[in-house]
C-alpha cells in the first residue's frame, strides 16, 4: 500500500521502522529490505519520505541501532518528531550499551550505541546540561517512559516512549 493511500484510509496512522516482516496489520511498514509486510522499501539514513505532523505513533523496535552514530542518528529522531502529530509518540527499543553491552556490541551490523542517557539528548537541555543543542539535537520530546530491562538472552535493551510536545 502506498504512503498516501495508508493515511487516507487509516484513523489512527502508526509508522513501524524497520519492521521487516513482522508489521501488524493497520500500520504502515517501512524496511530497507523488501520482506512481507513492509509497504515500502526505504533507507532511512535518508529520512522518513512522509509530511509533517501526520503519524499518531511511530515503533523503533531493533532499528536504531542500525543508524550510524552521528548526524544520521540525530537527523532520523528529528524526522520521527517532525513526522508526529503534537501529542504524538513513539516506541523505542534498542540494545543498550548498559549491563555489558553484549547486545549492542555483539551485533556485527550495529553501527551505534545507544543508552537511557543517550536517549536523554532529545529530552530538554535539563538533562544534558544543554549539550544537546552544541550537537544539533533540536527536538524536545517528553518521555513518557525509559527503562532499562534484560530480554530473555539477558541482554539489556533501552525501553522508550516519547512523545512529541504540543504546539
Amino acid at each position: 500500500m502506498e504512503l498516501k493511500e495508508y493515511l487516507d484510509t487509516h484513523d489512527k496512522k502508526i509508522l513501524h521502522l524497520g519492521c521487516s516482516s513482522r508489521c501488524p496489520e493497520g500500520h504502515f511498514g517501512i524496511d530497507i529490505e523488501d520482506l512481507p509486510g513492509v509497504d515500502l522499501v526505504w533507507d532511512l539514513t535518508k529520512g522518513i519520505p512522509a509530511d509533517d505532523n501526520v503519524f499518531d505513533e511511530i515503533i523503533a523496535k531493533d532499528v536504531l541501532e542500525h543508524i550510524p552514530q552521528g548526524k544520521l542518528c540525530i537527523q532520523l529522531m528529528e524526522d520521527i518528531y517532525r513526522t508526529l502529530v503534537p501529542g504524538g509518540v513513539v516506541h523505542i527499543e534498542v540494545p543498550s550499551t548498559d549491563g555489558g553491552g553484549i547486545g549492542a556490541f555483539g551485533h556485527p551490523y550495529h553501527v551505534s550505541w545507544w543508552s537511557k542517557t543517550t536517549l536523554k539528548y532529545y529530552l530538554d537541555d535539563a538533562y544534558t546540561n544543554g549539550w544537546r543543542s552544541t550537537i544539533g539535537v533540536k527536538c524536545f520530546f517528553k518521555p513518557e517512559m525509559l527503562v532499562t530491562f534484560f530480554n530473555e538472552y539477558d541482554m539489556a535493551y533501552v525501553k522508550a516512549t516519547l512523545s512529541k510536545l504540543k504546539d
